[in-house]
């Protein structure tokens, strides 16, 4: 993925003009990294100040759309003056980007001619690879587009290869207009990422035939795919090339971007490839998002020691969590008291996988959020909010996160008990709980001396068991959906087959 795009905006900024105040305007722009620049005013811009105010030129830096980029940096500026309370406006402000006055560019090579001692005179295919590789007077320049290849070598020869003190030379030298160097290929990525629709476009076609794999389709999508070639083919080829090289490009790029999507449709049902597609492109989305969110932000500045903290902090945390869950799945979900049945310290780390899914889920939502408000400028960050409204939203979030495994943790077992209890109803053994595995079984007294707790014991009907630890036995009877407490001595229990009719028989 691609970073955003760093803005330059310049701001002229009134100051009342003392030099404390001038010298506080400075310390807080340089304190953002902005750089404050030499403006020199006429005499009609200075009479437009006003009375006893100078100019500043500020340059500001925003990484994010280029949709209210402007706006925002204004506000800023409004924001540091009502917060220092320094006398200063933002009279005027726009966008700058150089390169947008420069217009476009045209890349040439400046390579020796064949036959030189550079160059020696091999056979047409190894004379071409050579020319191709041979690094001796090799030079590539840019130039204006529109410029004919004459205008290059008239300028380089009255001395502008002389400023690498490079000499040219015409009967030695050639100019050539190519698209084989990398410096050509550089300057078109800019206008790569800035049109992906084709390309995508491309993938979604390729897949939308192999999906649908009639051979009425293809003719529309040859016809399609050559227009999608063409605006493929724009970006990798230099201006000036003839026609059919930016079709022929771009034919072979688009067959190389919908080979995989094609085989991928033409062995699965359409359906899912769409969706699969969806969830990779909005998948690159979100983790996009999230980088940018992250990038240049509290977070990345501590994530040294933030991150190693985290391991003590879940292998404390993470135990607690899951006995939780099984309190809640024996205790809520079938009376038993949680303490009388022993359970491994591993399977407390694994019934917590579910919650610390729901916990990542939660942090991935909200520096999804953080990442849109930083991208599009809305009002969240620090030039906007008070520090009271901060720290609210700060404190929301990490309960936000602390607490949604914890609801989680608890619904899932509740449901899943109120399953296993549907289970043992119809006389059919549950479905373990991460460990913890229940037993239908039959009931048979050993001693009839003996004191039960919520009996008497139905023992013509299966009971419900986790087992046992200590010197009592918990049973769950379904029919009355009660616990049942025995002596462990006192009972002798046996496993009920499912498909007996009762116990007994």
């Amino acid at each position: 993925m691609t970073s955003p795009s760093t803005h330059r905006i310049r701001i002229l900024v009134a100051v009342v003009n003392d030099p404390h105040e001038v010298d506080l305007a400075k310390q807080c722009f340089s304190e953002r990294d902005w750089r404050v620049l030499v403006w020199e005013a006429s005499q009609d811009l200075v009479t437009a100040l006003g009375n006893g105010r100078v100019g500043l030129l500020v340059e500001a830096r925003l990484e994010g759309s280029s949709f209210g980029a402007v706006r925002t940096a204004v506000r800023v500026v409004d924001r540091l003056a009502r917060d220092r309370h320094i006398g200063m406006w933002a009279l005027d402000a726009f966008a700058y980007n150089p390169r947008q006055n420069n217009g476009p560019l045209t890349v040439y090579e400046v390579r020796d001619q064949p036959g030189t001692d550079a160059v020696r005179p091999w056979p047409y295919p190894w004379r071409w690879l050579l020319h191709r590789v041979n690094p001796s007077g090799h030079r590539v320049v840019s130039w204006p587009a529109g410029s004919s290849r004459d205008d290059v070598e008239a300028a380089l020869s009255l001395g502008a290869g002389a400023l690498l003190d490079i000499p040219f030379e015409p009967g030695r030298h050639r100019v050539t207009e190519t698209g084989d160097s990398i410096a050509p290929l550089l300057s078109a990525l800019p206008n790569v990422r800035a049109q992906w629709w084709p390309v995508l476009a491309t993938m979604s076609l390729a897949a939308l035939v192999g999906a649908i794999g009639h051979v009425a389709a293809w003719p529309i999508a040859g016809a399609t795919l050559m227009g999608l070639a063409w605006w493929l083919g724009e970006d990798v080829v230099p201006v000036g090339r003839p026609w059919y090289w930016r079709l022929l490009r771009g034919v072979i790029l688009a067959l190389i971007l919908g080979w995989a999507p094609y085989r991928a449709a033409s062995q699965q049902q359409g359906p899912e490839v769409v969706g699969g597609a969806l969830l990779i492109l909005v998948s690159g989305l979100v983790l996009w998002q999230m980088g940018f969110a992250l990038r240049n932000s509290w977070f990345s500045r501590n994530a040294s020691w933030i991150l190693p903290l985290l391991i003590p902090a879940l292998a404390v945390s993470l135990p607690w969590l899951g006995e939780l869950q099984y309190s809640t799945y024996l205790d809520s979900g079938f009376g038993i008291p949680p303490d009388t049945v022993s359970i491994a310290l591993p399977a407390r780390y694994a019934v917590t996988q579910l919650p610390l899914v729901a916990a990542g889920a939660m942090v991935v939502v909200m520096t999804l959020f953080i990442g849109i408000c930083r991208y599009f400028y809305i009002p969240v960050g620090r030039d906007r909010l008070t520090s009271s409204s901060q720290r609210i939203l700060l404190i929301t979030c990490i309960i936000a996160v602390l607490a949604a495994p914890v609801v989680v943790g608890i619904s899932t077992a509740d449901n899943l008990a109120g399953a296993a209890r549907a289970e043992a109803h119809s006389g059919h053994v549950p479905e373990q709980y991460y460990g913890l595995r229940g037993r239908l079984v039959c009931v048979h007294v050993l001693d009839s001396d003996f004191p039960v707790f919520n009996g008497p014991i139905p023992y013509e009907r299966p009971l419900l068991t986790f087992g046992s630890s200590g010197d009592q036995v918990w049973l769950w009877d379904p029919v009355t959906d009660e616990a049942i407490s025995a002596p462990a001595d006192g009972v002798a229990l046996e496993r009920f087959v499912s498909g007996w009719p009762r116990c007994g028989s």
